[in-house]
């Protein structure tokens, strides 16, 4: 079986990403090593530099919704997307008016 993005990246050069500017090496990227974790969320959320990231809520948005489960995306850790995830299920379970966004849910296998 074949993984889709249910939304495709930003372009993160154009819109001015911060976190380009810091190359991955080889054998660590750290924007995916927990040692650096607390770094890369300043670094998104402008305590760093007090700049916030412009690409920030994309970042997030696109995390959300291809449901990332590692490193750091637009300033939240994984345990805060989590965090995040498990609060828009008891949103839904309470509100059954409400529909979740389609890119939420997974595709129908035919």
């Amino acid at each position: 079986m074949v993984m889709h993005l249910r939304l495709h990246a930003p372009d993160w050069i154009a819109r001015g990403a911060k976190c380009i500017k810091f190359e991955p090496r080889r054998d660590c990227d750290p924007w995916f090593t927990p040692a650096d974790e607390q770094d890369c969320v300043d670094i998104c959320n402008g305590t760093w530099d007090g700049v916030v990231c412009p690409t920030r809520d994309k970042c997030l948005e696109y995390a959300a919704v291809n449901n990332e489960s590692d490193g750091v995306w637009g300033g939240k850790t994984p345990e805060e997307r989590h965090a995040m995830r498990q609060e828009v299920k008891h949103r839904y379970r309470l509100r059954p008016d409400l529909a979740p966004r389609s890119e939420w849910q997974w595709p129908t296998l035919n």
